[in-house]
């Protein structure tokens, strides 16, 4: 009996010791301190493809005590039984501002999926969640700020003091290139010179196809750099999010780019860098 009652008992203070730990590290998950809520629903079925249009929004508060980067879910889209006809994932990232405790958002996700009929219900869960200890702010290019000094990275930052020991810059005409190779002291010389010279104007949401430029940087400590430009505009990728700039003082730069570059001879093609 003393056997049983001693079995009992060092089964029950095991239960108790793991219900803990899995209650501390609840507490520790950031996730389990995010609460979701769909706000807004929108379906529409497309007859000719078979599928569902959906647009979600959904409401993200943080209640820890961090401020939080990043934040994944998951939407469930049930049928009038209640069965799971789809799921999709949406991400909410801070980019250079966390969510701070206490606050909300809203975020979007749109999207479609085969079915036969129109969602009845939705659910959203929350699948894991980033602090900004662990996903540090990144800082976006206002307008005025001198390019060279904002796209997080100290090669770029220091360009004046220690410049890239070789510059590919190339221009893109519907898919055939004109490209250049800059090597001498004096060639990268006169390309730094124009370059940090070059500010942001301000953000805009022109998207140009077919025309990807660029100029690809080589440093002498081995690291490269791309820069990404949509016809005359910067590109600027944060955690997954594109950013587009609109510049000025430029004129210089782009008068290196398009009097620099010549038709690519394939016989005899660059390797710095590109895309």
């Amino acid at each position: 009996m003393n056997t049983r009652k001693n079995l009992f008992i060092l089964m029950t203070a095991l239960v108790m010791i793991l219900t803990g730990i899995a209650s501390a590290q609840s507490e520790n998950d950031p996730a389990a301190q995010i609460e979701a809520k769909v706000t807004n629903t929108n379906y529409k079925y497309n007859d000719k493809t078979g599928s569902v249009i959906f647009q979600i929004d959904t409401e993200l508060t943080n209640n820890s005590n961090a401020g939080i980067m990043e934040i994944k879910y998951r939407l469930h889209f049930l049928d009038k039984n209640g069965e799971e006809m789809e799921t999709a994932t949406g991400v909410f990232n801070g980019q250079d501002t966390p969510l701070a405790p206490g606050k909300s958002t809203s975020h979007y996700r749109g999207g479609q999926f085969a079915a036969e009929n129109k969602p009845n219900d939705i659910c959203v869960e929350v699948l894991s969640a980033l602090t900004e200890e662990e996903m540090p702010p990144i800082y976006l290019p206002k307008a005025g700020d001198h390019v060279y000094r904002v796209l997080n990275n100290k090669n770029l930052e220091n360009i004046k003091e220690e410049p890239p020991i070789a510059v590919r810059l190339w221009i893109d005409h519907g898919g055939a290139r004109d490209e250049a190779l800059l090597e001498t002291p004096e060639e990268i010389a006169s390309f730094v010179d124009a370059f940090t010279k070059v500010r942001i104007l301000e953000e805009s949401d022109i998207w140009v196809t077919d025309n990807y430029n660029g100029v690809s940087m080589e440093f002498s400590n081995g690291e490269y750099l791309w820069i990404s430009l949509n016809l005359n505009n910067l590109e600027y990728e944060v955690y997954g999010s594109w950013h587009v700039y609109e510049l000025t003082d430029d004129e210089d730069f782009w008068q290196q780019m398009y009097g620099l570059t010549k038709p690519v001879n394939h016989s005899n093609e660059y390797t710095l860098g590109g895309s």
